[in-house]
């Protein structure tokens, strides 16, 4: 979620070098342009994903910024730490079940990333962990020190859902399924 361009600032463009294909969701057609033209073997849609289906506000900078978000607070605070407008478009919004559903994705797929800017939450509850498992989950949790992940929402979540915390990287949290735990050792 969040897929933004398909080869800059990208997790998943080593993947789809190395012949891996997914599923990009994006809020703004105007993003999802590249990736139909560089990563033709994935499917690219223009949504937002969040706990229920409908619509939903959607609070954009600009074509290809990263701080696009369906987040009030969190595009409030970008506007006034850029001093940047940003205008409100309303758009349709899906539960991340509808979407694996659709596209039969397996049960226990590899790689779920989700980068939305404050929506991340509302993201894993349209999604049924107990049905669909993915084996690595990397996520954004926006915290002022590491020990603080650990009091978020997301975390406790994940950790509620069966999935442990293996690894940090700035603001990416990885999380894998606990039975998994064994062999990440």
């Amino acid at each position: 979620m969040g897929a933004l361009h398909p080869i800059n600032g990208s997790m998943t463009y080593n993947l789809s070098r190395m012949g891996w294909k997914g599923i990009n969701l994006d809020m703004m057609q105007e993003n999802l342009f590249l990736f139909n033209l560089f990563r033709k073997k994935d499917i690219n849609i223009c949504t937002a994903i969040s706990s229920s289906k409908g619509e939903i506000d959607a609070y954009l900078f600009e074509t290809g910024s990263g701080l696009n978000t369906n987040s009030i607070e969190w595009a409030n605070k970008w506007k006034k730490k850029l001093g940047k407008n940003f205008i409100v478009r309303k758009i349709k919004k899906e539960k991340l079940n509808s979407i694996l559903d659709k596209f039969n994705v397996d049960k226990t797929f590899e790689l779920l990333n989700i980068d939305v800017e404050g929506h991340e939450l509302e993201v894993l509850q349209g999604m049924s962990l107990g049905l669909y498992k993915p084996k690595l989950i990397t996520i954004e949790i926006h915290v002022n020190k590491t020990k603080d992940i650990f009091q978020s929402k997301v975390y406790k979540f994940l950790k509620k859902n069966k999935y442990e915390l293996i690894s940090q990287y700035r603001q990416t949290s990885f999380f894998i399924p606990i039975e998994n735990l064994s062999t990440f050792n």
